[in-house]
């Protein structure tokens, strides 16, 4: 039996009737959910295929298909491994659109499996293929996908321990999904193996979903390393290590050598660190409402996305498109904000009003050029910069609007960041999350929805602007309030 074990004191909760019958009524409960969440069709899978379509996947290309001859058809047959390939030609047989999808229950033998409490010769699985849109393939559809299928399994566990109570006492999954990388486990877990990794995660997260890989070095390296390329050895799972720990070194020596280059102002002695529980208070005071900002926005694209859901998923795309496409013209503004902070904190320190006024004018003339050229952009190009995406034409027709409508909040966002700026640098960064907090959830969710139910798409694009409007009046009302303070600082 491999390595497949029987923990000591076993007893099965179910007779073996039981069992057979409460593994039908999995099947039926979860189909009949995993189709509905999905937006699932249910389709026969094939059992046996000819070695000559190509469709069985040979997984690992090291197991060996089970074979047969069919003599009366005078041909051979494999039992299938997988569905991987026949998945994606039986939408196109189907005719199956975007944002709809098959799933079949998979039955196949695998004589080469390593066998354990997981693994079997026989497979008895659900399996399933759906169709998405190229702008659609994002992390958002992937979680929302995810979160479904969970959602679908607690629902049928609750099922059948309604069924048989004697289940009851078994651990219930969490609806939770905690979404991690490869490369944040192994950060975690830098001394355990992969699959020590997952369990270590697992048993403190409850329902975990692995993702991607972590840094751009490891992105570059792995494949290099792995399969190597470019004149490097070929080193499998070492080559994958290796590309790891490069990537973390070099962020390192990165992070030193500019620090020791370029920032004389500190210099690291090992020695003297100590913790200052009350300054660390302090500046979690202070940065407290700058990580509720985050917390915010993650929020607020979720929202939107929904809001966008309820119309179409080229709606949602769009909105993905444009928050990739605005980042583009607010990180040099975000960089601006970074730099106008110690700026005017120095000055606050050294009672300078002149050179406070000046660097608060300055970064708002500065922002808002940047920011028109943006809104010129997003006004006067949004074909090309949809084409950028591969955008359909049905995308291309709602990203005009969307597009055009949301330029408008562009100037009226850059006093908004210089101002949020000024609130850090004085100590009341508290303003800046009062201002983003009304600007996201406050204004420009509620209007949104209201907007939405007019059943207009363009009009919840107005939705930004709006909130802008509301974010730059609250700004320029804390921002006189603030710099009131300096009335008594000298010429």
């Amino acid at each position: 039996m491999g390595q497949s074990f029987i923990p000591a004191g076993y007893a099965p909760h179910l007779s073996l009737y039981e069992t057979q019958s409460a593994i039908s009524l999995i099947k039926r409960v979860f189909q009949d959910a995993l189709s509905r969440e999905l937006n699932l069709r249910r389709v026969s899978a094939p059992l046996f295929v000819e070695p000559s379509s190509g469709l069985n996947d040979d997984l690992n290309g090291v197991e060996r298909p089970v074979g047969f001859d069919i003599p009366c058809a005078h041909a051979n047959a494999q039992v299938v491994h997988s569905l991987a390939k026949w998945k994606r030609m039986a939408l196109y047989r189907y005719d199956i659109h975007p944002g709809k999808g098959i799933y079949t229950d998979m039955n196949a033998i695998r004589r080469d499996e390593e066998l354990d409490n997981l693994h079997s010769v026989y497979v008895d699985q659900w399996d399933w293929e759906k169709v998405i849109t190229p702008e659609a393939r994002t992390l958002f559809t992937l979680h929302q996908a995810v979160t479904d299928i969970v959602s679908c399994i607690c629902d049928t566990q609750l099922t059948v321990r309604g069924k048989y109570p004697q289940l009851c006492d078994t651990p219930l999954l969490r609806r939770r999904v905690t979404f991690v990388t490869a490369q944040e486990l192994e950060d975690l877990y830098p001394d355990l193996t992969p699959k020590q990794r997952e369990n270590a995660f697992t048993k403190k997260h409850g329902t975990v979903f692995i993702q991607g890989i972590g840094a751009i070095i490891n992105i570059i390296l792995d494949p290099i390393m792995i399969f190597g390329l470019l004149g490097c050895p070929a080193m499998g799972v070492r080559g994958a290590a290796y590309a790891t720990i490069i990537g973390q070194l070099v962020a390192a020596v990165l992070g030193i050598v500019l620090n020791q280059k370029h920032n004389t102002d500190v210099r690291v002695n090992l020695k003297k660190i100590r913790f200052n529980f009350p300054l660390i208070g302090e500046i979690y005071s202070i940065g407290f409402p700058s990580i509720l900002m985050t917390a915010i926005g993650s929020v607020t694209t979720y929202l939107m996305n929904q809001i966008l859901l309820a119309f179409s998923t080229t709606a949602s795309a769009v909105y993905g498109v444009y928050f990739k496409l605005n980042s583009f013209f607010f990180m040099p503004l975000f960089g601006l904000n970074n730099a106008v902070v110690p700026i005017v904190a120095y000055n606050y320190g050294a009672r300078n009003r002149g050179r406070i006024h000046q660097a608060i004018r300055t970064s708002t003339i500065t922002a808002v050029t940047i920011m028109l050229l943006g809104w010129a952009a997003f006004f006067f190009l949004p074909v090309p910069l949809l084409r950028l995406f591969d955008a359909s034409e049905a995308m291309i027709a709602i990203g005009i609007p969307a597009f055009r409508i949301t330029s408008f909040t562009y100037p009226l966002a850059a006093v908004s960041i210089v101002a949020s700026s000024v609130f850090q640098a004085l100590g009341k960064s508290i303003y800046s999350m009062l201002v983003s907090l009304g600007r996201q959830l406050i204004v420009l969710i509620p209007v949104a929805y209201l907007f939405s139910l007019t059943g207009v798409l363009d009009d919840v694009w107005l939705a930004f602007p709006i909130a802008e409007v509301v974010c730059l009046i609250s700004s320029l009302f804390f921002l006189k309030k603030v710099l009131h303070r300096l009335d008594d600082f000298p010429q």
